[in-house]
């Protein structure tokens, strides 16, 4: 018997489909693990393996480490990071590079910052994400959201967030300069990070996929050897939609510099690669609450359920 798993073709679910066939492969190995992308147009992911293998070749180390992984938000020690990145497993399809304090992370922050002020007066990514925030231990127990515990915000910011949760508020805020304020303290992690991990390559479906591998290899790594891990991907999502005309006109100049800016720290990048996604890493200050996961079973139950009624 078999399960399976489907996606569409956006640039962030080629990614987690990526990052899901890392989990099975890193418990099982690759042999064990089906995996397809449909030709053009759609380019849409499934994944199977057979449960008798999972029974029999399961890895109970890889298991629990990737049960450790996790999203740490919070301030990171200043101690050097000593982690190195693996050698590519994905015939150049994927790149990997530690950035250190210096030019090319200043710019990098700089690129968040203007990226984020977009994002900040962009309705739709708003409405997400106030949508995905759950505010009480019973909200949080669903496992289907964002534990705010886990963004580590004073009281203060916390009923500031709350406040701005209607568009029509953020968007009157916006025109005194709101989304300039919540953008440098966005980048201010950024700015201050002993290390960030910039994971790029080629855009066509294979690429991205193979980047969702490389980021959860990496992110488990780090998680292990006692770094801790917050990924950023707004960098890439604005210019994502930039590219496929889903951004409002008046935001494209901003989306622009951050390129810009994001291609001066990484001037090896190839004209045809992007940034996949954007993780800083460092010792941690602090433990942090950990959003809860949904149970397998709820999901993969219900897949075998809708197999078995065709």
């Amino acid at each position: 018997m078999g399960a399976s798993l489907a996606a569409m073709t956006a640039h962030s679910q080629l990614m987690t489909g990526g990052a899901m066939h890392e989990a099975m492969s890193a418990q099982l190995s690759d042999s064990y693990i089906h995996s397809t992308l449909s030709p053009a147009p759609d380019h849409a992911w499934s994944l199977s393996v057979e449960l008798a293998a999972v029974q029999k070749n399961w890895r109970k180390a890889a298991h629990d480490a990737l049960l450790g992984r996790h999203t740490n938000r919070l301030a990171y020690r200043r101690d050097p990071v000593q982690w190195r990145p693996a050698a590519s497993r994905f015939n150049g399809a994927v790149h990997v590079q530690l950035i250190k304090p210096g030019r090319a992370l200043h710019l990098i922050a700089r690129a968040v910052e203007q990226s984020a002020q977009a994002r900040f007066q962009c309705r739709e990514l708003h409405e997400w994400l106030h949508d995905s925030l759950r505010w009480t231990d019973e909200q949080a127990l669903r496992g289907d959201g964002l534990d705010i515990r886990t963004l580590g915000l004073p009281y203060p910011a916390r009923a500031l967030l709350r406040f701005l949760a209607p568009w029509s508020r953020q968007q009157r805020l916006n025109a005194i300069g709101l989304h300039k304020v919540l953008a440098a303290k966005e980048a201010t992690g950024i700015r201050d990070a002993p290390a960030l991990l910039a994971i790029t390559g080629p855009r066509y479906p294979k690429a991205v996929y193979a980047a969702g591998r490389a980021m959860l290899e990496a992110w488990t790594s780090l998680n292990s050897d006692g770094y801790a891990v917050h990924p950023y991907y707004v960098i890439t999502d604005m210019v994502n939609r930039l590219r496929a005309d889903r951004l409002d006109t008046g935001l494209a100049s901003l989306v622009q510099a951050s390129e810009v800016a994001l291609r001066a720290a990484l001037p090896s990048m190839p004209s045809d690669h992007q940034l996949h996604m954007l993780l800083r890493t460092g010792r941690p200050l602090a433990d942090v609450p950990r959003s809860v996961r949904r149970p397998a079973d709820q999901i993969l139950m219900a897949e075998f359920g809708r197999l078995a009624s065709h």
